[in-house]
């Protein structure tokens, strides 16, 4: 089987066992804390998301690429080096921007938001930031030496810990108010995402690849750097576009529903509806095209750097072939059903409209997500600038 199939195979297992947890954590905490307090934790997780955007500034995807290129040539050398250039920028930002967000964490969630509640969830998501930002090199090195394992069962173990930890936390802090839970199932996030930094550490440990004795040409820092950032700057820019869209709506939106004549509570839980219901639903198959995208970078970077254009079509056509076979059929159900599925899994029907509206959408976005991992392992990610833009704008 080949190496790109076997990877995207793993992290579509790994994907499905931890959204299939998420989803059935998600449907209990929906029915333990409402969705008024769904939609606390959902207002602070597109401003997080955010943040954690501009600390890691893309590296991770870079690290994937440009190690993939230097195992393709045998350069051992070259990949360690970039390896341990990007870790330490990463610990430097992860550490900055902790500290940073601390210190701003009340001015944000009183002048910024609609519902001041929104500042304890805020405050207890920081820690995470520095742990993602160190996790995601180590990811990024994985990935590039295409192998899969060591980040699928990252992933598995930090869902395992944010379920457990989260549920634990959500029903003992519900007495002290809504917030205070949402505040719970933020520190289960820290406490999964510390989880999945420990399973990396140790795969990364016994590591054979990273201890063989180096092979090849040694770049100057300079050139490193330059190498990592020109593909890191047009990705960051557009995940910032992609997250001040998501932090927009989670803050435009509850503020013009409350302009609408609702209540600041009615407008938490309408944007509760939305985000944390129908387009958690809506999430749910990129199990699959997410794990094709993450798993497409390295082995179209892998056949681009030994000049295989029959490779690249290859792989190119096998992934368009899976997004299209389960985006159709789950736009379909979504469109038809969406009802009955907001029924049995929420006991609600109230988001089942956002749901049939969003369904609309799903071919689109998950050929995005596929598209994207084309282009990123083709080195074409002002393509992906250019479009996220429009994109972007468009909603907004």
């Amino acid at each position: 089987m080949q190496k790109f199939i076997r990877g995207a195979l793993l992290l579509m297992m790994a994907n499905f066992i931890t959204r299939i947890i998420a989803f059935f954590y998600r449907v209990y905490i929906v029915r333990l804390i409402g969705s008024e307090g769904i939609g606390l934790y959902e207002m602070v997780f597109p401003v997080y998301s955010l943040i954690l955007v501009i600390t890691t500034a893309g590296i991770p995807m870079a690290v994937s690429k440009l190690i993939s290129e230097a195992y393709a040539k045998k350069n051992t050398n070259l990949a360690k080096k970039i390896f341990f250039i990007s870790s330490i920028f990463l610990i430097a930002s992860g550490v900055v921007s902790t500290v940073v967000i601390i210190w701003f964490v009340p001015y944000l969630a009183t002048k910024t938001f609609s519902d001041t509640r929104v500042y304890w969830p805020f405050l207890a998501t920081t820690p995470a930031i520095f742990i993602v930002a160190v996790g995601s090199v180590y990811r990024g090195y994985f990935q590039g030496i295409q192998d899969m394992l060591p980040s699928s069962l990252s992933l598995v173990f930090e869902q395992i810990v944010r379920f457990i930890v989260g549920i634990y936390l959500a029903t003992l802090l519900l007495r002290f108010g809504v917030e205070f839970s949402a505040a719970g199932l933020a520190l289960a996030m820290v406490c999964g995402e510390m989880a999945g930094l420990i399973t990396l550490l140790i795969f990364f440990k016994g590591n054979k690849e990273f201890t063989a004795p180096s092979w090849g040409e040694s770049y100057s820092f300079v050139k490193i750097i330059h190498a990592i950032y020109t593909l890191a700057v047009p990705v960051t820019l557009t995940r910032v576009m992609l997250s001040t869209s998501l932090t927009l709506q989670a803050i435009l939106i509850p503020k013009r529903l409350v302009l609408a004549g609702n209540t600041i509570r009615e407008a938490t839980q309408l944007f509760g509806q939305f985000s944390g219901m129908a387009f958690s639903l809506i999430n749910l198959p990129t199990v699959i095209t997410v794990s094709l995208a993450v798993s497409l970078v390295p082995a179209i970077s892998e056949a681009v750097a030994w000049n295989n254009f029959t490779l690249i079509r290859k792989r190119i056509n096998q992934s368009f072939r899976i997004t299209i076979l389960t985006a159709v059929p789950v736009a379909v159900i979504f469109m038809n059903l969406a009802k009955e599925i907001m029924q049995i899994l929420y006991h609600s029907t109230e988001a089942s409209n956002i749901l049939k509206f969003l369904a609309t959408g799903c071919p689109f976005f998950y050929l995005q997500q596929t598209t994207g991992g084309i282009l990123q392992g083709l080195g074409r990610v002002d393509v992906i600038f250019r479009n996220a833009l429009v994109g972007t704008l468009i909603p907004i």
